[in-house]
């Protein structure tokens, strides 16, 4: 397979977000992709270490599921085996085709498909009281089609205005991919911190848009919207994909904030090596 990935626009997508010293880099690390749920590739199990996770109210042994842009295959929603797991579901689904997306209070929205929708979309929402839901808990994407941020110079209010969601993560089309195709500008997922307002989630930091080109039954050169081992898929769409057919993927690899330098132990300045004459003195004069 041939990988091809693109940087994103953004400054914040590309680098590591400061955190201030006030904050307690162990509680942020709670938000780090390695404790933070993820969708998989399509056709691919779980990562070791994670479980799919089950729909809330959907048939028995009926899971989190996405196949909408898959060309073959499925994309599942897992999260770390070793704490609670979320409780999640599919909202805003109508039987007319006018679907209202609307997470709940308590939920956040961590997906989106066009699925069953003449209008809107569905969002895949799940209940914010686990620890793997964390980074989630902290951001929600801004912007509505048809024309969305960056869109033009008379906009009302610049992007993430609010005082909470202040800092803006990565942009993409149609939020995770099954929001209205902004036909100008980019939505924008805005995140927050309550001690800090400029703060990201380290798992949606240094994210890139990636296509895995792959030989498709239907087209010999077709993107796959895989992302590397270990990233957290945020977003999917067609893109620069649209002649040759198939999704990109908006993929974060994340950092955690305990490895940045401003978080290390200082250098402990070591004693110069004793000679061995200054070694035998200081025995004489111990007896």
């Amino acid at each position: 397979m041939l990988i091809l990935v693109y940087l994103a626009a953004i400054s914040s997508i590309g680098t590591a977000t400061a955190i201030p010293a006030a904050l307690n880099p162990r509680n942020i690390d709670a938000m780090v992709a390695d404790n933070t749920c993820r969708w998989t590739n399509c056709n691919q199990n779980c990562s070791p270490g994670f479980v799919s996770v089950a729909r809330s109210g959907g048939a028995r042994g009926e899971m989190m599921w996405d196949h909408t842009y898959c060309d073959r295959g499925l994309s599942r929603f897992c999260c770390p085996a070793n704490v609670p797991q979320p409780v999640c579901t599919w909202r805003g689904h109508s039987n007319s085709g006018r679907c209202k997306p609307a997470c709940q209070i308590g939920e956040a929205e961590v997906w989106t498909i066009k699925l069953g929708c003449k209008s809107g979309h569905q969002s895949a929402c799940c209940k914010t009281d686990t620890p793997s839901m964390q980074a989630y808990a902290h951001c929600r994407w801004e912007g509505a089609a048809p024309n969305c941020w960056g869109s033009s110079q008379f906009e009302p209010n610049p992007v993430c205005s609010t005082p909470l969601f202040s800092q803006a993560a990565v942009k993409a089309p149609a939020g995770f991919g099954g929001a209205d195709t902004c036909s100008k500008g980019s939505m924008t997922y805005c995140c927050r911190h309550p001690d800090f307002q400029n703060f990201l989630p380290p798992a949606f930091s240094q994210c890139f848009w990636s296509k895995d080109i792959f030989a498709g039954p239907h087209n010999p050169m077709a993107c796959n919207a895989d992302c590397p081992e270990n990233h957290i898929k945020l977003a999917v769409h067609p893109r620069n994909c649209a002649k040759s057919g198939g999704y990109e993927a908006l993929c974060c690899r994340g950092y955690k904030p305990s490895d940045l330098p401003e978080h290390q132990p200082p250098d402990v300045p070591t004693a110069p090596k004793k000679s061995e004459k200054v070694l035998q003195f200081e025995l004489a004069v111990d007896r």
